[in-house]
């Protein structure tokens, strides 16, 4: 078996949250594996987490590691346990050689003078999940108590975020329904720097095919308002920064949705559960991974299960269907998100559900590089544009 190599992990390490987004798989299934979990990670359990990822890190010699804080709702652990786990990772790795790196996705409305100053001084990167201006925003993304939309609160914490001299990293959920300039302009006011634009949870059991049009509608005129935004303050907006370096032939790093690189990331859970990412998509495959867990497994026994490596290699053609591994964008596509293809009859044996808008997108990104190109660049390379049709 070849070396299946971890470079991150997603830590889960809270399971409260004190919103109740309408889209949010975490605590609307009541057979969901998020039930039962401890609200909060132990300080033992996390010692041992960094003792899982020291260890992989000597066993392949790797010099650098991130850990993402995710929840839930990250902020509700409260401030002085913060502190208390940079006291634990500055013991556990002084002295290693490991450059270990940390971010923490947040719904913002936590944020506070104190919390930003203690991540500034930790190097914890943050991003806010903001799904736009306060209309759309407060549609989906309300207090779990009250109903009401968090767009007010999460607008102050970015605030008091960017007075740190910090930079503003948004995760946002494709809303087709959203007005495209008018969210530019929201998130360009905002000052953001950087923002991933993240599709729906969707698999074959429960996706309607016929939103992907508009997604694809959505996305595509976002792109020409971003791509020809000659600004100072342009901000970099994944998937079109991913895309652009990709059909450009710039390697990407490891991701989960584009490309061919391999998916270095796992899931570990407030109890310790060990799992892939973007597991929604069908119990059977639940069952298989629930055993594993850093308290009795380190990082390379967990790829004696099949899913592990399944999801490690989902952009290579082993996993693949025989359809996308014919379709002339597959390196730039890689199949999309591999929860994303999972079906009842074929498990994970499909094209993504949104095939159809990664075709237009790519096309579309495509076909506009090629415009920008000099005439004789352009045949000295011999570009051809992409058909969709033949796609």
């Amino acid at each position: 078996m070849k070396p299946y190599i971890i470079q991150s992990v997603i830590l889960k390490f809270v399971n409260v949250c004190n919103l109740n987004c309408k889209y949010c798989y975490v605590f609307k299934d009541k057979s969901s594996k998020y039930i039962g979990l401890p609200d909060f990670i132990s300080f033992e359990l996390y010692e041992t987490l960094l003792d899982r990822v020291i260890e992989h890190c000597q066993r392949y010699d790797l010099k650098s590691f991130t850990i993402v804080f995710h929840g839930g709702e990250p902020l509700m652990f409260g401030l002085e346990n913060f502190k208390k786990l940079a006291a634990l990772n500055e013991i556990k790795f002084n002295d290693t050689g490991i450059g270990i790196g940390f971010g923490l996705q947040t719904n913002g409305t936590l944020m506070n003078v104190e919390f930003a100053d203690f991540f500034s001084k930790n190097d914890i990167q943050v991003g806010f999940s903001l799904d736009g201006y306060e209309e759309i925003h407060n549609k989906h993304r309300i207090f779990r108590h009250s109903g009401k939309g968090s767009y007010a609160a999460v607008k102050k914490g970015i605030k008091i975020y960017k007075a740190a001299q910090q930079p503003i990293d948004i995760l946002c959920v494709i809303n087709e329904d959203t007005n495209p300039l008018k969210f530019y302009k929201e998130f360009k006011k905002m000052g953001v720097n950087s923002c991933s634009l993240l599709p729906k949870d969707a698999n074959y059991t429960n996706w309607d095919s016929t939103k992907n049009q508009p997604i694809a509608n959505w996305l595509i005129t976002l792109f020409d308002i971003w791509f020809n935004d000659t600004s100072d303050n342009k901000p970099a907006i994944a998937p079109f920064t991913f895309l652009t370096n990709l059909l450009l032939g710039v390697e990407e790093d490891s991701n989960d949705i584009f490309g061919r690189c391999e998916n270095t990331a796992i899931l570990v859970f407030s109890d310790g559960q060990i799992r892939v990412t973007g597991t929604e998509e069908g119990e059977e495959w639940h069952g298989k991974l629930s055993s594993y867990n850093i308290l009795q497994n380190n990082f390379t026994e967990i790829f004696e299960e099949k899913t592990f490596r399944t999801y490690y290699d989902l952009h290579l053609d082993d996993v693949l269907c025989e359809t996308c591994r014919k379709c002339k964008i597959v390196d730039i596509c890689g199949g999309g998100r591999l929860s994303h293809r999972y079906s009842k009859e074929n498990a994970f044996d499909n094209p993504t559900v949104y095939c159809d808008v990664m075709k237009a997108l790519i096309t579309h990104i495509q076909h506009n590089l090629i415009d920008k190109m000099p005439v004789d660049l352009r045949e000295k390379l011999k570009l051809q544009k992409l058909n969709i049709n033949e796609l």
